[in-house]
């Protein structure tokens, strides 16, 4: 996984040309608790980290599950697996679950951050 400067701060959302995350937002998550959504997604193999974004409606919170940058545009089935699984795990839960990546300057995520 890339490290991203501020170890707290959400990459961009959407997300720069050639950068993908996997990524739950918690204030989406229904019928489960932030730590029993940590301890599923220990289960199932991920290592999540808290954080956060910062706009004009408040403050976001998500667990990171994946990030990477590319040289060029991700791979257009990129984390495709890893999203299934996590929808799956998280019954009633998949709006909450997030696998937005930016091909071309200015294009907007495949799949919104979340943040309104």
């Amino acid at each position: 996984m890339t490290m991203i400067p501020n170890p707290l701060l959400m990459p961009a959302c959407p997300p720069k040309r050639g950068e993908a995350a996997l990524f739950i937002a918690i204030d989406e998550l229904q019928e489960i608790s932030i730590g029993d959504a940590v301890e599923k997604c220990l289960s199932l193999g991920y290592q999540p980290e808290f954080r956060y974004l910062e706009n004009a409606n408040g403050f976001f919170m998500f667990l990171l599950l994946k990030y990477a940058k590319f040289e060029g545009a991700p791979p257009e089935n990129l984390w495709l697996e890893d999203w299934s699984k996590l929808v799956a795990a998280f019954p009633g839960n998949d709006m909450a679950i997030r696998c937005p990546r930016s091909a071309q300057p200015g294009a907007r995520a495949l799949v919104s951050c979340g943040a309104k």
